[in-house]
């Protein structure tokens, strides 16, 4: 019978499986992970770029606000006629100035101090009431030197205050009348890139510059480099500080300022969600999987196993062994089927012993017709007279011989009985060796030993003889050394163990497997002659025993075992019944 293998139910279910639900989950996660990437990207740039225009409009604002300051110098006469003049500013006319450069500091709250550059050559500066921060502004340091509108930065390279410079001009002559510097806090501008920033999520930065300027206004922290890509689609993959992500610009234009807000957004806070959510997908599919394993772990304990089992006995039958108990005991189909498979090796069992039993009373009146040509009586009546004989010419030793002759001859030719007592067993065996010892003298030794409560035990008739006799030729017929033959018969449990050992050349691993298969395709016929020889025994025992075991362990010129168990009660059973056999 073929092995189960790659063509097995079970393996076509997994390779199914995996088809059917593996294949088509990665298919279905890269799809995903590429359609979410999109989707996610597209949604990023639409509200970058929402962000990005109101931070725009903020950042135009800011700037007319800032620009609009300088208005209240023509809504006063006197200032202006102030500034017109080119000679030095009296003390009440310096006071004036200061109070009207605070209320223009009151217009606007990121401005802290202005500073009025007259044409005569007057510089006046004004901080907001209370601040103390005209020394540290004019330290700070203004890359942009030519630019009206600059940042500044302290040691540390932090923007801290905007600058911003506007030309006060007579209008209709368009003559220089002063400059005026305005100094503000970044707040504003920090409110702008928070708003662009949403908030400044985890590695999101902002910048905020003039177009085609190196140094920039403002920016949400210090970074050392940023490599940025061709922009496409509205975004532009780069690296900042080495961490990779996206880059938003929004540009726009005010008076003769061209200005521009850059945002980055690290990789991670866009991919994050998609591979969350890939990662919950791949646990929900790894689910899915598992339980398609145990589903089929199921299927195979309960259909595959058993069929696999039933496969397997059928071989064990093939080659002649017809022990099987079913192991699946439900009412389903495989079920049923294992069941029915017990009762029909049980029937071809019973078919089988009916055939061997058949087979041994053949052979069994064989035997008594090759009996009945040797008449018994005269037999034992002229060995008999020949034992006088020797014994009345002095020769007592060969007398012994053949009343011991007589005596085997006697319980070989009784056919009254097919089961004896294990006792008679053991003396016919030791008048068989004490006959070989006659021929072999010293060069034979034996040891027969038995439990005591034993002796009385009935065990099927010449069981013994052949064992002995195949011990005696491998173990003297071969060796040039004394043999040695050793019956041992002992109770465990409720098993009666036979052993005989003996010390010849034993037999080959190949001979002990060929004996095996010889045992398990035995059949006694008319023309097989194998008698009561070794195979004979080994197989009326199976037939008139129960849980009938035997092996033969060797190891040739030291010690060979011939090893045979079989429980007592059948024994018992048909010896009580032995007639009918």
């Amino acid at each position: 019978m073929k092995k189960l293998g790659r063509k097995s139910i079970l393996n076509r279910i997994i390779y199914a499986t995996i088809i059917m639900l593996f294949i088509p989950l990665v298919v279905v996660n890269i799809l995903t992970y590429r359609l979410n990437y999109r989707v996610s990207l597209d949604k990023e740039v639409q509200v970058n770029e929402e962000f990005l225009s109101i931070g725009l409009d903020l950042m135009e604002e800011y700037l007319i606000r800032l620009r609009s300051l300088p208005m209240a110098i023509y809504e006063t006469p006197h200032f202006l006629n102030l500034l017109q003049q080119e000679e030095e500013y009296t003390p009440e006319e310096l006071f004036f100035l200061r109070q009207e450069l605070n209320q223009m500091i009151g217009h606007e709250s990121s401005v802290r101090m202005i500073t009025l550059e007259t044409r005569n050559g007057m510089s006046i500066t004004q901080e907001e009431i209370g601040s103390d921060n005209e020394k540290h502004w004019r330290a700070a340091r203004y890359d942009m030197s030519n630019g009206s509108l600059q940042s500044g930065y302290d040691m540390l390279g932090n923007p801290t205050v905007l600058r911003y410079k506007i030309t006060v001009q007579d209008v209709p002559f368009k003559e220089d009348l002063a400059t005026l510097t305005f100094y503000s806090v970044t707040d504003t501008l920090s409110s702008i890139a928070s708003k662009v920033g949403s908030n400044q999520e985890q590695g999101v930065f902002v910048q905020i510059g003039l177009s085609g300027e190196s140094t920039p206004l403002y920016r949400t922290r210090q970074i050392n480099s940023y490599e940025l890509n061709a922009f496409a689609e509205g975004y532009a993959r780069g690296q900042l500080d080495g961490e990779s992500g996206f880059f938003f610009i929004g540009r726009c234009s005010h008076r003769n300022m061209h200005f521009e807000i850059m945002k980055f957004v690290p990789e991670q806070l866009i991919l994050g969600p998609i591979n969350t959510l890939l990662w919950h997908m791949l646990a929900l599919q790894i689910v899915i999987l598992a339980s398609a394993l145990i589903f089929l772990y199921y299927i195979y304990r309960i259909i595959i196993a058993p069929i696999k089992n039933i496969a397997t006995n059928i071989d064990k039958v093939k080659e002649g062994e017809y022990s099987y108990k079913a192991i699946h005991h439900s009412d389903d189909e495989v079920g049923v089927l294992d069941h029915k498979y017990e009762e029909m090796v049980e029937t071809i069992n019973n078919l089988v012993n009916e055939t061997l039993k058949s087979a041994l009373e053949i052979s069994k009146a064989r035997l008594k017709m090759l009996q009945a040509q040797i008449n018994p009586h005269f037999l034992n009546n002229m060995l008999q007279t020949i034992s006088t004989q020797a014994l009345l010419a002095g020769d007592s030793e060969t007398s012994e011989t053949i009343t011991m002759l007589a005596r085997f001859f006697q319980y070989n030719l009784d056919t009254s009985s097919e089961f004896v007592p294990i006792s008679e067993e053991l003396r016919h065996i030791e008048r068989y060796l004490n006959l070989q010892k006659a021929r072999f003298r010293e060069k034979l030794r034996y040891n027969l030993d038995c439990e005591e409560e034993l002796l009385h035990t009935m065990v099927p008739k010449m069981i013994l003889q052949p064992l002995v006799e195949n011990s005696l030729q491998h173990g003297l017929t071969s060796g040039d050394e004394g043999g040695l033959v050793q019956v041992h018969i002992y109770k465990k449990e409720d098993q009666i163990v036979i052993v005989v050992t003996d010390n010849g050349s034993g037999f080959s691993k190949e001979k002990i497997e060929k004996l095996k298969q010889e045992f398990y395709h035995y059949e006694i016929t008319p023309e097989a002659g194998h008698g009561i020889g070794f195979l004979n025994v080994l197989q009326r025992l199976s037939i008139y025993t129960t849980a009938f075991q035997w092996d033969i362990i060797s190891k040739p010129w030291e010690e060979t075992q011939i090893h045979m168990e079989f429980s007592m009660h059948r024994v018992n059973g048909l010896s009580q019944h032995e007639g009918e056999l």
